[in-house]
């Protein structure tokens, strides 16, 4: 009666085997590089540091916008960014 019960346990807790199917992918950027690339291509080059920033608010506008992670013209609140949301490179290479 007692190794039935163990039995039953032991079949319940073993692993799923469509949890060991899944693959999660892992990203790699080259912040450092792309972050060069991008100042030099946007006015920084020439010290244009107006130029640069209005660049980075219409990045950061229309990648929130199709991503689908607007806040609204009020205050800015911090969301987290999990695994679930992470679905593409484009929401961590801003």
């Amino acid at each position: 009666m007692g190794r039935d019960r163990e039995v039953s346990t032991m079949e319940i807790d073993g692993p799923n085997p469509s949890d060991s199917d899944q693959i999660n992918p892992k990203f790699s950027i080259n912040v450092l590089q792309l972050l060069k690339f991008a100042q030099m291509q946007h006015g920084l080059r020439h010290g244009d540091y107006t130029r640069y920033r209005r660049y980075r608010t219409v990045r950061l506008r229309r990648l929130y916008k199709s991503l689908k992670f607007t806040h609204g013209r009020g205050k800015y609140t911090r969301r987290a960014i999990t695994d679930s949301i992470v679905n593409e490179v484009r929401c961590v290479e801003t």
